[in-house]
């Protein structure tokens, strides 16, 4: 690998750092944002609503939209961004079929997260509230909504599967992130697709705090291994002479030993 692939390496690596940070701090304040709007006003999260209360609970609808269209757009930037970092540790030769097959897995899974942000509008919409007032019957309109809530589901169940290909691809390329760390944030990332498929998906989804945290600290050593290994012979020379302890005697000149010497 020459220098300039190699420090344009190690800037994508820490540039997809940087990204996992943000995604893991977004998915602890997610359920944050959730308990102050419980504080600021309990009916504005109803563990049943009604048809009634659709009109009440859209700017919820327009919440979750911008939320998880943000969510998004920060993974499909982290996927782009190591197939980017890949690309460049594989100039000479064409992506392995790990990385080809997560970075779709990834695009795939970004793809599912915007599926949540428009059912998660269209749950608490016009759109919503005259399915639910179709009929008088109350059941039937607690039917209409619940389906609508399940479908919001599929989405996230769609999110997991990807991240879990993903992420575990990652690991199996080994060329971004270590094996420990990898594998870490695989397992993460495989129990919270197996709490998507579970439908435990509100509690599932602190998996995804620990997992870009593993990303995060892969990619970042990643990124401080590869500039090391991009530092020139002769800096690496010097490197290593400064790390040696100094001697203790200088040794003495030619002239001084003759001094020494004289009668």
């Amino acid at each position: 690998m020459s220098m300039q692939s190699a420090a344009a390496r190690s800037t994508t690596s820490r540039r997809a750092s940087g990204i996992a940070w943000l995604l893991a701090v977004a998915y602890l304040a997610l359920p944050a944002m959730r308990a102050v709007l419980v504080l600021l006003d309990s009916r504005t999260l109803p563990d049943a609503p009604s048809a009634a209360d659709i009109p009440a609970l859209e700017p919820q609808g327009v919440i979750g939209l911008v939320s998880f269209l943000g969510l998004a757009a920060g993974f499909l930037a982290l996927v782009c961004t190591t197939a980017d970092a890949g690309a460049s540790a594989a100039r000479a030769s064409l992506p392995s079929r790990w990385m080809r097959f997560g970075t779709s897995a990834g695009v795939i899974g970004a793809a599912g997260l915007a599926l949540v942000a428009v059912q998660a509008r269209i749950q608490f919409s016009w759109m919503s509230a005259n399915l639910a007032l179709a009929t008088d019957d109350p059941s039937a309109q607690a039917a209409a909504l619940w389906t609508l809530n399940l479908a919001s589901a599929t989405g996230l169940a769609v999110f997991a599967l990807g991240l879990a290909a993903w992420t575990t691809c990652l690991a199996l390329d080994g060329s971004l992130v270590s094996r420990g760390w990898g594998t870490a944030a695989a397992a993460a990332a495989c129990l919270f697709a197996v709490a998507a498929a579970g439908l435990v998906l509100p509690a599932g989804q602190y998996l995804c705090v620990p997992l870009f945290v593993c990303l995060a600290l892969a990619l970042r050593r990643a990124g401080r291994n590869t500039a090391l290994a991009s530092e020139p012979a002769s800096d690496a020379r010097r490197r290593s002479a400064e790390s040696l302890p100094r001697a203790v005697a200088t040794p003495r000149s030619t002239a001084q030993l003759g001094e020494s010497t004289a009668p």
